[in-house]
């Protein structure tokens, strides 16, 4: 504390001092000013050197004003200190060195300032090794430095620099040959203009030197100012060097950026080499790892020079082979070389990155090799392993740049090496994807080579096992030549021009191997000798060729051979046996001479195939699986009918069967695909039923694949064209008359698909329901007058065929039996009928018959009964001259006048509508049937007298005549049905309930009943008072005739006196 006081005053009082003298304006007082100050002994100086000169060893000596400059000043360091020049700039005379470190001197720190020199033949900083009698330890914190060599190390020692640049024109740091120990530590120091090494010692093997370097966050080089000479060059000895981040700009046409050749190790990370066309590291030592770093050529693009790996690592002479360690590092061209490893022990490389080199990996004479995860993408080759001992190389991409096209290059070349393992190589885009030669015991396992002209090469080579690979899309997947011992196991060729091309080779094992959908699958040529089993050839156009054979030894059995154009060409002159293979099919193959019938595989020349598979070797659970679809269960037409048949098997059909079996179960029709049509068949076959008597037909469709698994699907289909016929109805056993209306009904009849549903009627009364077919059935007759009964009977067999028959008995009642009674009023001339129970005050005179009955209704008319009935009750009239007018549409004036008739309602209606005047004949019943609701008008105000009435608004008239709907309900729901352009529409107030829509399915336009007369259609349905038309129709909008409005007042008619009898 009391020297920090002293100084602190001393320099108060050399300040003071200075401004008091300066004031007098004198130069010489001026110059007393002092620069320099020995903290430690509290002594100014005016220069560095007197403050060196004077300096004890452990003083701290400091510049006092910063960046101080200072001139032709011989400075030496002769005792231990700590300088700090606080800015200073130095710059030494003339070839004179900027800082000398005497021998004297063994622990110095120099800091915060810069030294220059003034002659190329000058370093920065000296440490000669002359009268050295302990090494030296410098430290240099934060300093710019120039030079000759920055710094010149000439004795053994430790150098640290933190922080600053080395800015020596030929060295950064010097380390002399003489040197038998140093060490080197630097951090975030930058490394300028050397030509001949940032970091620099070439030493004598004879001294045996043992150097060390640390390097933290350097800088060699910038992007404006790339080094011109090595970043680090050490030769001799023992060394270990570890660079951890920072950067390296080096310029074309060098040295290797870093040159090490000593026994020991080096370690770099995580930085980042820009080599020009250089090298950015030849090492000969005994290790060396190397992770995560980035090597570039960066901006400099020029045209590389030859030969010049980017990096090249060998081991040191007489030393233990080298062991290498690559792990994550991305190195780029473009260049010759991507990496050249030689003469070395292990080399382990694990997620790197090569790319743009024409050859990116070049491994000789190593000891074992571990290549894993490495992506290289070269023009020549990717990997060489050359003279290699074993090795493993696990999950490694090859790849070709697209543009680049031909050659003989070769993804992977392994040369001359033995026992080593290749597993998930990727390999794209080479004229040979891997070729191994002369080498012995490479095994080859889940790799894929995909695009190459040829996938594979072995020539002249041993032992090799290919297993569980992907060759696809090459030329030739797998060449093999002049080879012995090549196991195949469980690969994959495919849609290759030829999957494994095998020359002559002796003692090769092919097992479980699959080759689909090449141009041809295996080809052998030359002297062959081995086994081909438990192989999969499908969907080539040539399975195996082996015309190219010229003597041969050949296990060919115990293959699945299917779906090839041609499943095997051979020699006529070479007799080869095949035994036991499955040919695609269970009668064999075929051949024009030994099996001619087979639906096989093509086979051409000489091959014995005989006894064959009949089922196939691979794995397969699944039968086929089979659709068949035809229009309907029933066909009731004569048309042709077309049967849809899909058989879906996912490896291979055999054989499918589709058979039809006739009433009397005998085969009328057969179509059968074989295997060779497809795995996947879908047709449409025509099968022509005009001919064919009608009956239940059994339809069978059988498929069996190639493993023997079957499937059956089986269908009926009826053929009915034609009715019920044969049919009869019997009344009382046959009986004319009975006295009594409830009778015994006997049915007979004959149908192809059998009488399913009956509906029985009477004549003149409502159509009945439809009920299962009985042959006995008891029956209530129409009730009424005595006279002629007559049923009609609807037989319905299974396809939907209706047919009518009936039957005819005279009513002969006991008296009191009539349920319909008849009176006469004199003086009228009239007859008058009445419902039981009917209220007698409403009963209206009936018109009288007027004549015969009418011209245009003779008896053979459909609606004669009911047209004459009605009229004959007065409810109907003509149109006069005679003429009823059956097939013209009847108006709804006429059917208001009919059903008011019919209805006989009290009262009278209120005319409200301006197109119905008072006076006309159709007004009262108009008013009558408006004024309670079970008519309406249109939303415009008018009734529309004149227009017809739909099936639909019948119905659902009739329907609100029997309370379908609510008194309040009636009066306003048909006067809110409109009609737009002809056609009915619901109101926006309609409160009629919808019926369920689909209860009318059974008629195939069931659907488009308008929503608000589903429920009265359906009613009219069930009531059996609307009736379809042939083919299943309704027509709900087609326009009633006057015959059909008359048809349906008469069932109606019949329905109130069964409501009322």
């Amino acid at each position: 504390m009391q020297k920090l006081f002293q100084g602190i005053l001393a320099v108060l009082v050399g300040w003071s001092l200075a401004l008091i003298v300066g004031g007098t304006g004198t130069q010489a007082v001026a110059e007393v000013t002092y620069a320099v100050y020995n903290e430690t002994q509290g002594r100014y100086f005016n220069t560095l050197q007197e403050a060196l000169d004077t300096a004890q060893s452990g003083d701290f000596i400091k510049v006092v004003e910063p960046g101080r400059e200072f001139r032709d000043e011989i400075l030496e360091l002769k005792v231990n200190l700590i300088l700090d020049l606080n800015g200073a700039r130095v710059r030494a005379p003339w070839n004179q060195n900027a800082l000398t470190v005497t021998s004297q001197v063994y622990n110095a720190t120099i800091r915060n300032g810069s030294l220059s020199v003034s002659s190329v033949n000058a370093s920065g900083i000296y440490a000669p090794g002359v009268g050295a009698s302990y090494p030296l330890q410098l430290r240099l914190e934060n300093m710019v430095i120039e030079g000759n060599a920055s710094v010149k190390f000439e004795r053994d020692g430790k150098l640290e620099w933190h922080s600053g640049e080395a800015r020596g024109l030929n060295y950064g740091v010097l380390v002399a040959y003489t040197v038998q120990d140093f060490t080197g530590v630097f951090s975030s120091v930058t490394f300028e203009r050397h030509t001949k090494g940032g970091i620099y010692f070439s030493g004598l093997s004879s001294n045996h030197p043992s150097t060390y370097f640390e390097f933290h966050s350097c800088q060699w080089g910038k992007p404006d100012n790339p080094l011109s000479g090595p970043a680090l060059w050490i030769e001799a000895g023992t060394t270990f060097v570890s660079i951890q981040g920072g950067s390296i700009e080096a310029s074309q046409e060098g040295l290797p950026l870093i040159k090490i050749s000593a026994n020991g190790e080096v370690n770099i990370n995580t930085t980042s080499f820009h080599r020009g066309d250089r090298t950015a590291l030849d090492v000969q030592t005994g290790t060396v790892k190397l992770r995560e770093n980035f090597i570039s050529r960066g901006a400099y693009t020029g045209s590389p020079s030859p030969n010049i790996p980017a990096i090249t690592i060998k081991t040191f002479p007489l030393s233990t082979p080298v062991y290498i360690e690559l792990k994550n590092n991305q190195i780029k061209g473009p260049g010759d070389l991507g990496l050249s490893f030689i003469s070395t022990g292990d080399v382990v490389m694990q997620n790197n990155i090569l790319e743009g080199f024409a050859t990116g990996i070049h491994v000789n004479q190593a000891q074992r090799i571990t290549a894993e995860q490495n992506s290289v993408v070269s023009t020549s080759q990717g990997i060489v392993v050359e003279s290699v001992s074993s090795g493993n190389l696990r999950n490694n991409t090859i790849r070709r740049p697209l543009e680049i096209t031909g050659g003989v290059a070769s993804g992977v070349l392994i040369l001359r090496s033995q026992s080593l393992n290749i597993e998930g190589l990727m390999v794209e885009g080479w004229p040979i994807g891997l070729k191994v030669s002369e080498s012995e015991g490479v095994n080859i396992t889940t790799s894929a080579f995909r695009n190459n002209t040829t996938g594979v090469l072995l020539t002249g080579s041993r032992g090799s096992t290919l297993s569980g690979s992907l060759w696809e899309n090459n030329g030739t997947g797998l060449l093999v030549t002049q080879s012995t011992q090549v196991n195949l196991e469980d690969n994959i060729f495919t849609r290759n021009t030829i999957g494994a091309d095998i020359n002559a080779t002796l003692e090769f094992l092919f097992s479980r191997c699959a080759w689909q959908e090449n141009d041809t699958g295996v080809r052998m040529a030359g002297e062959i000798e081995g086994v081909i089993t438990g192989g999969l050839l499908t969907a080539n156009n040539t399975s195996l060729d082996l015309e190219g054979i010229t003597q041969a030894q050949v296990d060919l059995s115990r293959n699945d051979i299917f779906n090839n154009t041609t499943g095997v060409k051979a020699q006529s002159e070479l007799e080869l046996t095949a035994p036991l293979n499955f040919w695609g099919s269970s009668n064999g193959p075929y051949h024009p001479d030994l099996n001619p019938e087979g639906h096989g595989e093509p086979i051409i020349g000489k091959i014995f195939f005989s006894p064959w598979a009949v089922y196939a070797y691979y794995l397969d659970g699944r039968p086929p699986q089979l659709t068949l679809t035809y229009p309907a269960e029933k066909w009731l037409t004569r048309d042709p009918l077309t049967l849809q048949v899909a058989v879906y098997e996912e490896t291979w059909l055999d054989k499918a069967t589709l058979a039809v079996y006739g009433p009397s179960e005998e085969k009328v029709m057969e179509r059968i695909w074989w295997g060779k049509e497809g795995r996947h068949l879908q047709e449409n076959l025509v099968w022509e039923t005009a001919e064919m008597p009608d009956g239940w037909y059994i339809l069978v469709l059988e498929a069996k694949d190639g493993k023997g698994n079957t499937n059956r699907l089986e269908g009926r289909l009826l053929l009915d064209r034609q009715p019920p016929s044969n049919l009869q109805v019997l009344i009382n056993g046959g009986a004319i008359e009975t006295s009594q209306l409830t009778v015994e009904l006997r049915f007979q009849g004959e149908d192809t698909s059998g009488i399913k549903e009956i509906s029985i009627s009477n004549e003149g009364g409502p159509v009945g329901p439809w009920e299962p077919f009985s042959k006995v059935k008891t029956w209530e007759l129409l009730p009424g007058p005595p006279g002629e009964r007559r049923v009609i009977v609807i037989f319905r067999d299974g396809a939907g065929w209706e047919a009518e028959a009936k039957a005819t008995i005279v009513y002969k009642p006991n008296e009191g039996q009539q349920g319909l009674t008849e009176s006469s009023e004199s003086g009228n001339g009239t007859t008058n009928y009445s419902l039981k129970n009917e209220n007698k005050d409403n009963n209206r005179p009936l018109p009288k018959k007027r004549g015969d009955d009418f011209k245009d209704v003779p008896s053979t008319h459909w609606a004669y009964p009911a047209i004459t009935v009605l009229f004959q009750r007065g409810l109907i009239y003509g149109r006069g001259e005679g003429l009823f007018a059956p097939e013209e549409v009847i108006t709804r004036a006429e059917f208001a006048a009919l059903l008011d008739r019919v209805l006989k309602l009290p009262g009278e209606g209120q005319i409200r509508w301006p197109d119905v005047p008072p006076g006309v004949w159709y007004a009262g019943p108009i008013g009558h049937l408006t004024k309670v609701g079970i008519m309406g008008g249109y939303q415009d105000g008018t009734f529309r007298p004149l227009n017809g009435v739909t099936r639909e608004e019948a119905a659902l008239i009739l329907f609100r005549s029997l309370g379908g709907a609510g008194e309040g309900e009636r009066v306003v729901a048909h006067s809110e049905v409109s009609r737009t352009e002809g056609n009915l529409t619901e109101g926006g107030q309609d409160k009629e309930q919808q019926g369920d829509i689909y209860s009318l399915k059974v008629f195939i336009d069931g659907q488009s009943v308008s929503p608000w007369a589903v429920k009265g259609v359906q009613w009219a349905v069930v009531q059996g008072l609307l009736r379809g038309y042939p083919g299943g129709l309704l027509r709900p909008k087609a326009l009633l005739t006057r015959a059909e409005a008359a048809a349906l007042i008469h069932r109606f008619w019949g329905l109130l006196e069964s409501m009322f009898s």
